[in-house]
């Protein structure tokens, strides 16, 4: 694992952008990991279907045990204290929705059959994307210092300014991990069926007041 240091999050925070570690976590779980998560995650209804193509596991303590160490890792350089993680599994996206893990698709299967929000009319699915709606992501900004880790497959980040112009972009594949300042304006374009973890700490004054 290659560990983030407190200046980088400083640099970060100073300059408003992602601090990004290629291949920071080699033990981010498996599909057939979420799958098993999924089914305990209906038990405790901690699952959340945010749309027909992506649903989150948020405040799951079995799903925070996998990125422990991640979590003590980084906690060595943002004295923050963890408000809350949210596990996002994004199955549907605009660029590639091939599902050759045998365990991605059985549980998909599981998420269309659960899932309250149907597929729209109008949708058609397909192997390299979908047509008849838009499928950009949203521009947004966190609250809070998030710890993002990709797991499976892959998503591209963009950076826009403060005028939501676009900065830069940079494509996230397993194991990456980036450090996201508060307010800093993103946008996260799955590229692939994924799954990642987004974990939120409160403000660490050496470093949000830099």
């Amino acid at each position: 694992m290659t560990l983030m240091t407190k200046e980088d999050l400083i640099l970060a925070t100073k300059q408003r952008r992602l601090h990004v570690v290629k291949n920071f976590y080699s033990d981010h779980p498996s599909w057939e990991d979420i799958d098993h998560f999924y089914d305990l995650a209906k038990e405790t209804k901690t699952i959340y279907y945010n749309s027909f193509a992506t649903m989150v596991i948020q405040e799951d303590a079995r799903v925070l045990d996998y990125y422990k160490k991640a979590v003590s890792d980084i906690s060595l350089c943002h004295r923050g204290y963890l408000l809350f993680s949210m596990m996002i599994i994004h199955f549907i996206n605009n660029h590639n929705n091939v599902m050759t893990d045998n365990s991605l698709s059985k549980l998909f299967s599981k998420f269309n059959t659960d899932n309250p929000n149907k597929k729209p009319e109008g949708i058609i699915v397909h192997d390299n994307g979908v047509d008849g709606d838009s499928w950009d992501p949203i521009v947004h900004s966190d609250e809070q210092d998030r710890l993002f880790i990709q797991g499976s497959g892959q998503s591209l980040w963009k950076v826009f300014h403060e005028n939501k112009e676009l900065n830069y972009e940079i494509l996230l594949s397993g194991g990456d991990a980036a450090y996201i300042p508060k307010g800093v304006i993103h946008s996260v374009d799955s590229m692939s069926p994924r799954h990642s973890v987004s974990i939120a700490f409160s403000d660490d004054p050496e470093i949000t007041q830099a």
